[in-house]
Parts: structure tokens; sequence; C-alpha cells
């Protein structure tokens, strides 16, 4: 399917969002040839500038079109926009993202540099994950049961995996946690 050509400028934007919130490396840009990825080094940084600027501004365009266009019928609006409350989280996200990443970046260090998926809520998300698995079946543990799971996951966590279902990625699995099944030299007899 062919998408019209509005469809796909109206795309761009919300995928260079998500792209300048979820810098991870500082070479992924570079194999990936997206220069939405690379790593914020300055606090006028222009995707901070875009961001704050740009983006949101693009999220009060959209929604001043949708309630002007007369060809959308009344009731059919909100099902054209993000809820109120989503374009006030997006709008509180950008805004605080962009303050935190000036207020670090303004420390005059060479070589200073911001990834901003560390700013993610995903460490938060698999914790809470693993607390759901260890549950079993109850799904609303009281404050004993969250005790004795985070008890528990405190004692497995080397053994522990992160959910495999989620919105969040697996940390890859670090050396120490790898198991080596080559044989120990022999002891001569004497």
């Amino acid at each position: 399917m062919l998408w019209p050509i509005s469809v796909m400028k109206a795309l761009r934007k919300p995928k260079r969002f998500f792209d300048c919130l979820n810098v991870r490396s500082l070479s992924e840009w570079k194999s990936k040839l997206k220069p939405d990825l690379q790593p914020y080094t300055s606090p006028d940084d222009s995707w901070l500038k875009w961001l704050e600027d740009s983006f949101l501004l693009y999220l009060k365009e959209w929604k001043a079109s949708v309630n002007t266009d007369k060809g959308i019928p009344d009731n059919s609006k909100q099902k054209a926009l993000l809820s109120a409350e989503t374009m006030e989280g997006l709008e509180i996200t950008v805004c605080s993202f962009v303050e935190m990443a000036r207020l670090l970046l303004s420390n005059k260090e060479d070589g200073l540099f911001l990834l901003s998926e560390r700013f993610s809520q995903d460490p938060l998300e698999n914790y809470f994950g693993k607390q759901r698995a260890r549950g079993g079946r109850n799904e609303n543990p009281n404050l004993m049961q969250s005790l004795v799971n985070a008890s528990a996951l405190r004692m497995q966590k080397s053994a522990m995996l992160d959910p495999v279902r989620g919105n969040c990625r697996r940390k890859r699995q670090l050396e120490l946690n790898t198991i080596d099944d080559t044989p120990l030299p022999k002891r001569k007899r004497s």
C-alpha cells in the first residue's frame, strides 16, 4: 500500500521524537545512518532545540488543524487526536528532558555526553515484571507478599531473567553469569 506524502510527512516527527529519546550508544547513529540517534553533547544541541520548538509546535498545530477542519464531524474529532492526558504527558516529557539535559550538559568537562535512553523507565518495568512473575496467579500482591517477592528477587538476582514479554528490552547478560563447562586440569598422582 502506498501512503500519501502528507501522511509520510506527518509520521516523520513522531518517529524523530522517539529516536531523539532512544539514544543508546555513541556510535549507533553512524551504523544506522540516523543523525537523530546522536548522543547529546552540548546544552545548545540542535536536537534539544528541535524537541522544544518544532515537536511541541507540531503537537499544537495538529490539535488546531483537527479542531478547525470542517470535513471531520464533531463527534469524530477526539478520535483524530491524542487524548488530552497523552498530549500533556508528551509536553511534560519533552520540557523536563530538555531542561534536565541542558542542566547536565552545562558542566564544561570535555567528552561529556548524554544518552537519552538512560532516562527511560524500562528498569522499573523489568522489576515489576519480575514481581508479577514471582506472584504467579496473584496479580495484586499485598505489602507482605511484595516484600517476600523483593527478598527472593534479591537472592536470585544473578540467575533471574528479565521478562520475555513487555515493551522493554532485555539487558545483555554479563560474562559473570555465563557457566564455564571446560574440564578442570587433573592432578598428577605421585
